[in-house]
């Protein structure tokens, strides 16, 4: 069954071969061949520089999905997008993104079947992230909602959150999530166990953060405001900051609070095991986002056993227990959690535990089966209507 991918993603175009780095690979898309057999991704074409040509390796190279491209600006997207489904049999549309809009009132119109992943919140996602964006935040909100509204078959990467900002009249699948870990080992979290004993007496103890350097609701600032609070104490706690960006602006803040000793920035890491075994040496991690989908990175943490902790927003309280959450920007609340984890073993240990037993429902041969449940159910539904007709 040919099957079109519609989103937003970028790819670059090198020597005849398409690269991504934005999550995009070949193991993801792996998920939607084994259903589908053959499979397009219809995205943006980035233009490669300076800045991004280091990206074009061997592990953001796509081998087995053919992939098209709209032009970046989007002038061509409308075209493109009607060119494609000319031969598409199947239509997987992920939003919010305008390629995706685009395609579902296309694949209505044609009667092409097709299946909603929603896998964020523009409305909030775009509010913070700077004043220029907070322009778009509120109409792409209204397009998405009616989007997602008046759309047949709908995954949602929550169990609740996005499924209550942007319900459907029809069909929705809850907590397909765009996490899939393969089966965790006890002997992570036995290791993990291991060295919560020795935390307090470590020469350095490591908070780690997951996020994009110059995305506000990442909750940089909260956390650099939270280790103030505990460096007071433990001088030797050190937040390291994993992302792509410009750390200027962060750097300042650091410099407001003396802490630029104390905060390492680590760059960015490929997909997979260099982000898992950056995670296992990190003691604390944090995810004191503005706003978060889903929350991708926490989960990640809590499949090493990380201690963990977040803000309640969005997603998050679906895969963290309610006990190890602070209301956004309350960076003492946060400051306390990270104290009492340093000073009281047992606690530590709970928080530990907690999260690798909630993160092992997020392992792929569960995820994928729910994945493959939903599309099946949206396939072998379009066939009957077909008969029926």
């Amino acid at each position: 069954m040919k099957a079109t991918f519609f989103y937003d993603i970028r790819f670059m175009k090198y020597n005849n071969q398409y690269y991504s780095h934005y999550g995009v690979n070949d193991n993801l898309l792996k998920r939607y061949i084994d259903i589908f057999g053959e499979l397009t991704y219809l995205g943006r074409n980035e233009i490669i520089s300076d800045s991004n040509k280091k990206y074009l390796i061997e592990d953001n190279k796509i081998s087995n999905t053919k992939i098209l491209t709209f032009k970046e600006n989007y002038s061509n997207l409308i075209e493109k997008v009607r060119l494609v489904l000319k031969d598409t049999e199947f239509a997987i549309i992920r939003l919010p993104s305008l390629a995706g809009y685009v395609a579902q009132k296309e694949c209505e119109k044609r009667n092409i079947p097709y299946l909603v992943e929603v896998v964020g919140n523009p409305l909030e996602a775009l509010w913070y992230h700077s004043l220029k964006t907070k322009i778009f935040a509120l109409p792409i909100h209204f397009l998405m909602k009616s989007t997602i509204k008046n759309s047949k078959y709908v995954s949602y990467i929550t169990d609740t959150y996005l499924q209550k900002c942007y319900p459907t009249k029809y069909t929705a699948f809850a907590g397909v999530a765009n996490v899939s870990l393969p089966t965790l080992e006890d002997k992570v979290l036995e290791k993990r166990l291991e060295k919560i004993k020795k935390l307090k007496s470590k020469d350095s103890i490591n908070i780690g953060l997951i996020g994009a350097l110059s995305v506000k609701y990442k909750g940089h600032r909260t956390a650099i405001k939270a280790l103030n609070i505990v460096v007071k104490k433990y001088p030797n706690v050190k937040l390291k900051l994993l992302g792509q960006g410009s750390k200027e602006k962060l750097e300042k803040i650091c410099n407001k609070y003396n802490l630029i000793q104390n905060v390492e920035f680590c760059g960015t890491l490929p997909g997979g095991q260099p982000v898992m075994d950056w995670l296992d040496d990190i003691d604390i991690y944090i995810q004191p986002s503005i706003t978060e989908g889903h929350g991708r990175a926490a989960v990640e943490a809590m499949s090493r056993a990380c201690i963990t902790f977040a803000s309640e927003v969005g997603g998050l309280g679906d895969s963290i227990d309610k006990k190890y959450l602070f209301k956004k920007k309350d960076y003492k609340q946060l400051a306390n959690f990270i104290i009492e984890s340093i000073e009281d073993e047992t606690f530590a240990k709970e928080v530990a535990i907690s999260s690798f037993t909630r993160a092992k429902k997020y392992e792929s041969n569960k995820i994928e089966k729910k994945r493959k449940e939903a599309f099946l159910e949206v396939i072998n539904n379009s066939k009957l209507q077909k008969k029926e007709k």
